[in-house]
């Protein structure tokens, strides 16, 4: 109470606290209202750092590498008439790995597989490769699909194109597929 009997009221300004993000993140899709869904799609948008680049094993010139470029410094003597000025050096290439996406798209999963094919379209449109397939009675390869800039275009393509969207499911029926069919060419080279 302040001095006359009055009580005394703190306002306090949360403004700088509260987090668009925060609440997307534990959200559950079918629950998203449609402008929930358009900020979920700009945050796949931004931040798609998800793996780390995988070592090759090819080099590359630089000047703080590890290994010594033996050709590389033999190359900078001829231009110097045989004197060795400058030891070249090298480092390991990086590259993201390959992914492999898989998505159930039975009417059980019917509210999940749009936002996780707008991942698939996010990810492929990152120049990463991806392989994305989609199941529910039949595996159907959809990497080509998604390759279309937009990604309304690209679903749509999609779901004109793939069958038996929202019908049943035969999970067994098309892993086994997935092995025999595609299992060696995209899963080699740590996929």
């Amino acid at each position: 109470e302040g001095p006359g009997g009055d009580d005394i009221v703190i306002e306090v300004d949360r403004s700088g606290s509260y987090s668009r993000n925060e609440v997307l993140r534990d959200k559950d899709f079918e629950q998203m209202s449609i402008e929930e869904q358009a900020s979920a799609k700009a945050l796949l948008r931004q931040g798609l750092e998800v793996l780390q680049e995988i070592p090759t094993r090819r080099f590359r010139t630089d000047r703080r590498g590890r290994r010594y470029d033996l050709r590389r410094s033999m190359q900078l003597m001829l231009r110097t008439n045989g004197q060795l000025i400058e030891i070249a050096r090298k480092t390991r290439r990086h590259r993201p790995p390959a992914l492999v996406l898989i998505s159930d798209i039975s009417g059980s999963m019917s509210g999940y597989s749009r936002m996780f094919l707008q991942f698939a379209h996010a990810l492929s449109s990152r120049q990463q490769r991806v392989h994305s397939f989609v199941f529910g009675t039949r595996l159907t390869n959809i990497t080509r699909w998604l390759a279309e800039r937009d990604v309304d275009q690209a679903l749509a393509r999609v779901a004109s194109e793939v069958r038996d969207w929202d019908g049943g499911t035969r999970i067994a029926d098309c892993l086994e597929r997935f092995n025999v069919d595609w299992g060696r060419r995209v899963l080699s080279g740590r996929a």
